[in-house]
């Protein structure tokens, strides 16, 4: 709405001009498009953490995945993907060592255990022959004879025993399908010398080319 009015003999002009749009609205839009930017913040801001998150601890997780298959017949350290990280770092070093530590010792004892149940079930069965050769052909007591059989029967569950470290290690050298070749005239060569402590019947052996 304009006017004109004259003042001091100069005419002016008075405009009185109203908002179209009321202060109330332009609140609301103003709340609106804070509220609307903000969202959009929110969204953005989740879907980046989330990849940044997911491309930090993706050598974690495939290091875990590796933790998970890993075994001792594989007889090899496990496999693990280094990371720019240095916490992440130091733990692939950390998990590599004491995986190599774990198959040494795992190692060391299935060959100890191997060989102390082959020694083992060598001198059972020349106690077991011997003991049953006395109780055989030796004149002896009631008494005495209760204490050999007592002695016998536990030799026997010693033999069963070592049966039975023998057999694991049979199964975990299947599982592991590492074979290895062997000396059959050495094999049979220890056979006689055992067989001799046992009998006194002479066993020659006689090597064909």
């Amino acid at each position: 709405m304009s006017t004109f009015r004259t003042i001091n003999g100069e005419i002016y002009r008075i405009t009185v001009r109203s908002m179209v749009v009321e202060t109330q609205e332009i609140v609301v839009i103003t709340l609106v498009y804070f509220l609307i930017s903000l969202a959009l913040v929110f969204v953005i801001q989740f879907y980046f953490s989330r990849a940044w998150n997911r491309r930090i601890w993706k050598p974690f997780f495939r290091n875990l995945e590796a933790m998970q298959h890993f075994s001792l017949q594989a007889a090899r350290p496990v496999e693990l993907v280094d990371s720019n990280i240095v916490e992440f770092s130091e733990l692939k070093t950390e998990i590599e060592t004491l995986t190599s530590r774990v198959i040494y010792d795992y190692n060391n004892l299935k060959e100890f255990t191997e060989n102390i149940s082959h020694e083992l079930q060598t001198a059972l069965a020349i106690m077991q022959a011997k003991l049953e050769n006395f109780l055989n052909e030796s004149a002896i007591s009631d008494q005495q004879f209760e204490e050999l059989s007592n002695l016998q029967r536990h030799i026997r569950r010693l033999a069963n025993l070592n049966k039975k470290l023998v057999l694991l290690a049979t199964l975990d050298q299947r599982q592991k399908n590492d074979y290895q070749e062997i000396s059959l005239n050495d094999l049979l060569e220890e056979m006689v010398i055992n067989f001799r402590e046992i009998s006194p019947v002479e066993i020659e052996l006689e090597q064909k080319k």
